[in-house]
């Protein structure tokens, strides 16, 4: 055989044998709360340190509990509330969200590509589209970027403000604060924009509905208020929770994504995987934490779906393992058995004040069993950690 075809005939079994496989991955952060008021320095420069840290993390190798590989190429970073601190002062609101977009804007850059950001709004995000004597400026923001970006989505909401997109076959919804209607009382103590979802749910009806329907593709959902017993719960009613429940069972849910307490942390609510990110700008009494952020992976050819915590220049301890089956065609997955691999609480806030809980105490108060029935796994140690939403820094100066 001429030696050129011998070359040509190596090259061709080299190519087939190193197919990539399907695989979607992802970023989650949460709660950058630009503007918060701390001795710890601009949140605006530590939002950048972490960004940093996030484009380092394509290449890195998996934590060894979740199995071998590196990360690969990233499809986007998703956002889950509480971009400013000070969202409804009409005196402090557009300054913040400024310092906001000069960090993140559009897209964060990776070598020659772009990576695209998919936010939504928190509590702390101000008003809502109609309001009058509250500020208002970043559900107004959401809504003119989801129309920068709708090249990259597949639906948006008659307010434009929640909406959908797909990563090959992977089907991802944000529904910003939480999914609700127009508004239902929760407490005495809550006001204004943390109680306005502005039709999130029935967003989510119609979309699935239209989007997924009977194939049972697998989907991520992601919100700020989160299912944990002693804080996130508050925040919402038990008929919100429950109309919520309804509209999701039938479709094939691999995890929920909420922020609102600032720890990286996961559970289940009635079955659901919850995967609770922790704020990208966290600290403690003994100063600033390193960044933190989460790491999301579907592999459509193994049938493994598996995330975990990043921390400083690291990975942190708390992962997220699910094997699941193919369904109703090879493009199609369902759950099929699930595993979790720890859970870590860092440090979080109390009255306004940094509290520390110790990583042990931590991994004692969250190291339930995966099949935990629901969200009732946080025990006294963590409840004292995550009392309050009031976070992190205020913005001195920005880079």
């Amino acid at each position: 055989m001429h030696p050129l075809n011998m070359l040509l005939q190596l090259l061709f079994y080299i190519c087939i044998c190193t197919v990539e496989a399907k695989v979607v991955t992802f970023l989650i952060g949460s709660d950058t709360h630009i503007g918060v008021n701390s001795t710890h320095g601009s949140t605006a420069a530590r939002n950048s340190q972490a960004i940093l840290e996030m484009l380092k993390t394509q290449g890195m190798e998996w934590p060894l509990q979740l199995g071998t590989g590196q990360v690969q190429p990233l499809s986007g970073l998703v956002l889950t509330g509480d971009l400013i601190n000070d969202g409804s002062d009409v005196s402090k609101c557009t300054s913040q969200w400024n310092q906001w977009e000069s960090v993140y804007g559009m897209s964060l850059r990776q070598d020659s590509s772009l990576l695209p950001i998919f936010e939504g709004f928190g509590n702390h995000d101000g008003g809502n589209t109609s309001a009058e004597h509250e500020c208002n400026i970043v559900r107004r923001a959401v809504q003119l970027r989801n129309t920068l970006r709708s090249s990259r989505i597949r639906n948006i909401s008659p307010g434009t403000l929640h909406y959908s997109w797909d990563w090959d076959e992977l089907h991802l919804v944000h529904l910003n604060l939480y999914p609700g209607e127009e508004h239902e009382f929760a407490q005495e103590w809550m006001h204004g924009s943390w109680q306005y979802p502005e039709y999130s749910r029935s967003f989510l009806e119609a979309d699935l509905a239209e989007n997924v329907g009977d194939s049972e593709r697998p989907i991520c959902i992601f919100f700020h208020y989160g299912f944990d017993g002693y804080w996130s719960q508050l925040w919402w009613t038990d008929h919100e929770r429950a109309l919520f429940l309804e509209t999701v069972s039938k479709y094939n849910v691999l995890a929920i994504f909420v922020g609102h307490t600032h720890v990286a942390m996961t559970y289940q609510w009635e079955g659901i995987d919850i995967v609770n990110s922790p704020s990208t700008v966290q600290g403690n009494d003994k100063g600033p934490l390193p960044p933190s952020f989460m790491v999301a992976e579907l592999n459509f050819d193994s049938g493994v779906f598996r995330v975990a915590q990043r921390e400083g220049s690291g990975w942190g301890a708390v992962t997220l393992l699910k094997n699941v089956s193919k369904a109703k065609g090879d493009a199609a997955l369902q759950v099929d058995r699930k595993k979790c691999n720890g859970r870590q609480h860092n440090g979080a806030w109390k009255d306004g004040s940094e509290v520390f809980i110790s990583n042990s105490q931590a991994n004692l108060a969250l190291n339930k069993p995966c099949s935990s029935p629901d969200a009732k796994i946080l025990d006294s140690a963590v409840q004292e950690a995550i009392k309050l939403d009031n976070l992190i820094e205020r913005v001195e100066s920005y880079i």
